[in-house]
Order: structure tokens, then sequence, then C-alpha cells
């Protein structure tokens, strides 16, 4: 199960909480071999009452530390950005307080470094705007220096002498291009999450919920096409949003249509669906065939994209093909903030 959850290719439907659910679940069944399961049965609420039975914390217990290396990949992070399932995990200390504090430091850091980006960003662009007017070149401590051009990068650290002046000793930068972020860091560090949906010819939108530093984004569905919007206007916007003119977004969008059994003709067998690629118009076609070689559907995804989001402009990020079936699923993994604050050593105390 630890590979299971680890693996990048897992399809997140909903949120990362959901994996901890799921886990949840699988302890008890596993604990519990004899117990009836019906699709109607309250395995959820059967197994809170379970791990909350005694006044310990079921992970550090010697029959939970062996299901422990299976939590250890969940991606804590952003579990803790949702405040009632966050609540609810330190009441009930199925995992350990250990766990959460080092997921609790790092997210503050984060959340002070992107607040960090965000005023830096607004006092540059006002330090620039105000001398580019007079001058194409300014002066600083006797040292002329070229107009400022602010670098968006993920892992390299610039400065100037502007921001210098403004006692900046390591200029923050909003998230670029996946050239400067490694696919296993990326992969590794990025929030999963999807979302089904039953009919390719209805439009849909929707955001996943929960604290998003800033960057509200939005999916939408219309016409076979997937776009995402950051939204910043009040009327549409969740939470507190940042008005910087351009956030970067790395994004990796997979659509997987969900195929019935082929003995069955059925959608209601969960466990015998196939989960296949849509088609994006930038890879090449592939194609799978059934064992009478009949082509059943074209498929590929997006790929990783690096998308500098303005406000409130869609960006399409996937397209499928007019032979796509529906239902299917839509499966995203999203970075929106520079996982390089830690050294990755201290990223993987909580995953390894």
């Amino acid at each position: 199960m630890q590979d299971v959850i680890a693996t990048p290719d897992l399809i997140v439907v909903q949120l990362e909480q959901d994996v901890f659910l799921l886990l949840l679940k699988w302890v008890f069944l596993r604990q519990h071999e004899d117990y009836q399961y019906q699709p109607n049965s309250p395995l959820l609420e059967a197994a809170y009452a379970y791990f909350t039975s005694e006044d310990t914390t079921f992970l550090e217990t010697p029959e939970g530390a062996v299901y422990a290396p299976a939590f250890r990949s969940v991606r804590w992070e952003y579990i803790v950005n949702v405040y009632k399932t966050t609540e609810r995990m330190l009441r009930d200390r199925i995992v350990p307080e250990s766990w959460l504090s080092q997921v609790f430091s790092r997210q503050w850091l984060r959340l002070l470094r992107m607040h960090d980006q965000q005023t830096s960003q607004s006092r540059l662009g006002s330090y620039t705007r105000s001398h580019s007017s007079t001058s194409s070149t300014s002066t600083v401590g006797g040292t002329h220096s070229s107009p400022v051009r602010i670098r968006t990068t993920l892992t390299a650290r610039e400065s100037s002498p502007v921001t210098d002046m403004m006692g900046g000793e390591d200029s923050p930068n909003p998230p670029s291009s996946p050239d400067d972020l490694s696919d296993d860091v990326f992969w590794l560090t990025s929030e999963r999450c999807g979302r089904r949906i039953d009919n390719g010819e209805m439009t849909y939108s929707w955001r996943w919920t929960g604290f998003h530093f800033g960057l509200d984004v939005v999916v939408k569905y219309k016409r076979r096409t997937f776009s995402i919007i950051r939204f910043t206007d009040h009327n549409s916007a969740e939470g507190a949003v940042s008005h910087s003119p351009r956030l970067r977004l790395l994004i990796a969008m997979r659509v997987k249509s969900i195929v019935p059994d082929a003995n069955t003709h059925s959608l209601e067998s969960v466990d015998q669906d196939v989960l296949i690629d849509a088609v994006s118009e930038t890879h090449n076609d592939k194609q799978i065939y059934t064992d009478d070689g009949k082509q059943l559907i074209h498929f590929s995804t997006s790929g990783l994209l690096s998308l500098s989001l303005e406000e409130n402009v869609p960006h399409e990020v996937l397209r499928v093909p007019d032979g796509f079936t529906f239902p299917a699923v839509v499966s995203a993994n999203i970075l929106r903030y520079d996982p390089i604050l830690c050294d990755l050593s201290c990223l993987n105390q909580i995953n390894t």
C-alpha cells in the first residue's frame, strides 16, 4: 500500500484528505477481517470509532506501527490546508503529533515566503515604474546598473542593487518553468486532486477547496476543452488572493475515460474500470485495442506545464478528441509554491 500511495501515477479523486480516509478504511478492514461490508455500510464511522476507542495515538501503537509507512506517503501539506480535516486529526490523535508539527512548520514558512514574494514584487514594481520615466539606468552606491528584470524561477535566488536597497538579502521570486524544477521534485511535492465528469456535452466548473496561498485556481470544462482561470475578482475569487500581475503555476493534467468491462457492459463495477488517458494536441497519439483488434480509444496527457497566470484570464490546458468517451476522471497535479524552501531531506522526513 505504501508504494500505491507514493506512486506519481496515483489518481486522487477530490483531495489528498480522501487518501487519508481511504487508508483509515483499509486499516480497519485489515484489522477486522470478519467485518461484513455492504455498499451502504457506515465503514468510515466504524473506522473512526475503532481508532479513537483508546487514549493512544494509533500509529504509535504496536498494532498501528506496521501501517505507518503507508501513512507516511500521504502528502500531509495538502491535508492541513483544510481546517475541518486538520482540526479533527488533532482531536482524534490517529496520526502522531510529531508528524503534523513538522508539516505545520513547513507550511508556515511557505506562507511567510509567499507573503514576502507578493509584497516584494509590489515594491519592486513601484520602484521600477518610478525610475523608468527619468532614466534607462540607475546609480546605486556609485555603480551603474541596467534596469532590473524580475526573473521568475523556482530554484534560483537572485539579488540586485535595487532589491539590496530594500533590505532583501534573498530576493524572493515566483515559480517558473518546469526546466527550473526536476520532474522528480514536482511529482514528489505537487498537490493531487481530481473529480469525475459524467457527461462530456455539459459545461462544468469547479475549484478544489482549501487554503491555496493566494492563488485561487478554477477549472472549467466546455466543448471538450479543459481550461484554468486564476480568479482575483472579489465577486468570483475564494478567500484572500494575490493581485500580482502574473503568478506561475505548475500543472500536469490527465483525463481518463472510465470504460466498463467488456463482459459486463456496465459502469456499476468500479473494480473493473479501465482508466485510459485522453489525447493532447501537443503529444503523439497512442491507441488501445481490445482483444479482437477493435480500436477502443486514443490516449495521452497534457504533460507537465508551466503557466504564467494573469488575473481572470483563461488558459487552455487540455483538449480531448471527438472520439473520447465519458464518464471520465479528471486528475491534476498542481504546484502553487516553491517546494525548495526546505532541503529535500527535510521534505522527505515525513515521506520515508
